[in-house]
């Protein structure tokens, strides 16, 4: 991934680093990428990709969900704390 001086980066409270640039926004959390309440990187052509501790998870996740019947394209409060339960 190439990083401009125009991108925005942004620490959260819970240490992850949220990086948006002009093809992607990605969080990332002790330099690996992760995100447990949706995909750890967001790809403006349409695409994302799921990732825990830096480990890419996006054929298992959405596995997984269309075996419990959740829209990851649309999450409710329920489906993230699911998410986090399921995969940290």
């Amino acid at each position: 991934m190439k990083w401009s001086k125009t991108d925005i980066k942004e620490m959260l409270p819970d240490g992850t680093l949220y990086t948006k640039t002009s093809t992607f926004e990605c969080w990332t959390k002790d330099g690996r990428l992760n995100r447990l309440d949706g995909p750890a990187i967001i790809w403006y052509d349409g695409l994302s990709d799921w990732y825990v501790n830096g480990n890419i998870i996006t054929k298992n996740i959405y596995e997984w969900a269309n075996n419990v019947s959740i829209d990851l394209s649309n999450l409710t409060d329920h489906d993230k704390l699911l998410l986090v339960f399921t995969w940290s």
